[in-house]
Formats: C-alpha cells, structure tokens, sequence
C-alpha cells in the first residue's frame, strides 16, 4: 500500500516538518511527485522552496522524505491557513499553519508524548 504522511498536524509559522511517502509496492528509486496547494500559499512560503511541486525518491526501505520550514510570516489569514500535500495515485495530507504569534506549539501534546509528557504540558489537568 502506498500513502503519504506528514509527521504534525500543525505547526506555527516558521516551524518545520516531514513530509515522508511510502510504498510497499514500488522499488529503490521510484520518484514519486508531489504537489503543495493552499489558499494564498506560495513556494516562497517556504524556506528554500522554488516550486509548489517536487518529488521524493524511494530509498531501499521503500521511502522517502522531504523537510519543510515555513517562514516565519506565512500568510495564517485570521487564524490558519490549511496547505494540502498530494501526489497521484496517493491519498493527500493537509497541515494546519498559525501565525507565530497566536499559537505556541512547545507545548502542544503530541500523539508520541508519554503519559509524563502530557501531565506537564496539561499542568496535570484532564480535558
């Protein structure tokens, strides 16, 4: 089975983060494209970035990944921007952005933190 997969769900404006693709059923070598789409997001979104398309190339274990920094004043609108990721033949992702100055993510739960993690991140409360 072939998927895409982003390593956060979210971010602020001029963090970073992994958009990895795997395929069980390609070989070393595959170049699997893909392309960024979003409202107002341009390739100079992103740090380094030229396009809004490229292409990830399979390593032996069958994947691949490309890092990503979004600059620091990515255009959030109000409050985010949601930019999709897709590639033909493959299921796309989307990533919530927010502006630097209205979300904090060093304390954001992630779905790796343990247990200890999230009790003093949540300063111990229960949602």
């Amino acid at each position: 089975m072939a998927f895409l997969k982003l390593n956060k769900t979210h971010i602020a404006a001029g963090e970073t983060f992994r958009l990895s693709v795997v395929d069980k059923e390609g070989t070393q070598g595959d170049v699997i494209p893909y392309t960024i789409s979003g409202t107002g997001v341009v390739a100079s979104d992103f740090v380094e970035e030229t396009n809004l398309t490229g292409s990830i190339t399979l390593a032996a274990n069958l994947t691949g990944f490309k890092d990503f920094t979004t600059v620091s004043d990515f255009p959030t609108g109000d409050e985010y921007v949601s930019v999709t990721f897709s590639s033909a033949g493959y299921n796309s992702m989307s990533l919530k952005v927010y502006s630097s100055f209205d979300y904090a993510t060093e304390d954001k739960i992630e779905q790796t933190d343990t247990f200890n993690d999230w009790r003093k991140k949540s300063n111990g409360l229960l949602a």
